[in-house]
């Protein structure tokens, strides 16, 4: 399969972001990287940072392929995308159940509950602009 030149420089520019995401992402997977907070303010789980990591480098791998026009190489980084993707909606379906649970039990941000703000650094905001 012959892929116009113009594709090939998109994704081999699509490669070189995978490539500096992907360095981003390894640095916060270090034991000693400061987390930002994930969807609900809760952190981001390491599990979760592994699956971008396995994100980021599949997509490598596809754009490479696509780039380089090794056609197995690219069918390979495609299984993988549809693989990682896979899982993250898998996971994320299991979260909404369980938040759902919790809220049908009376628990959760959907029952009143909240988590307590967080400024600079994780120490709690307090209402009053800094009084």
């Amino acid at each position: 399969m012959e892929i116009v030149e113009p594709f090939r420089w998109v994704f081999l520019g699509l490669a070189v972001l995978n490539a500096v995401m992907l360095v981003v992402v390894v640095r916060r997977l270090r034991p000693g990287a400061p987390q930002r907070p994930g969807r609900h303010g809760a952190p981001v789980r390491r599990a979760e940072l592994r699956l971008d990591v396995a994100d980021q480098g599949a997509g490598l791998v596809f754009c490479l392929g696509v780039a380089l026009a090794g056609g197995p190489v690219a069918v390979t980084g495609g299984v993988l995308v549809a693989v990682v993707l896979a899982a993250k909606a898998l996971r994320e379906v299991r979260g909404s159940l369980a938040l759902r649970r919790y809220a049908a039990a009376g628990q959760g941000p959907e029952a009143g509950w909240r988590r307590p703000r967080q400024g600079r650094g994780g120490a709690p905001v307090t209402p009053g602009w800094g009084r």
